[in-house]
């Protein structure tokens, strides 16, 4: 289990790089993305990481529940 929280550590602190990384591999600048959003560029260099955070724990959190749905249905089958 503690495993899994590492992985998970790991993965959101890794995803402002990542995004980074996809927003330049398509040419786009951070004002790019903000105007696409319909926000100011201050909106989403301050919401970037920590909204993605919470949607990517909120991801993992709905992942493991599943994992654990699906271990519980196998014992009672």
């Amino acid at each position: 289990m503690s495993n899994d929280n590492d992985k998970d550590q790991e993965y959101q602190k890794n995803m402002g790089k990542r995004l980074r990384k996809i927003r330049k591999e398509n040419a786009l600048s951070q004002d790019d993305v903000a105007d696409a959003l319909g926000i100011c560029t201050k909106q989403y260099q301050s919401i970037n990481t920590q909204w993605m955070l919470n949607r990517i724990n909120d991801i993992l959190v709905l992942q493991n529940g599943i994992r654990n749905y699906r271990i519980r249905c196998a014992f009672i089958d």
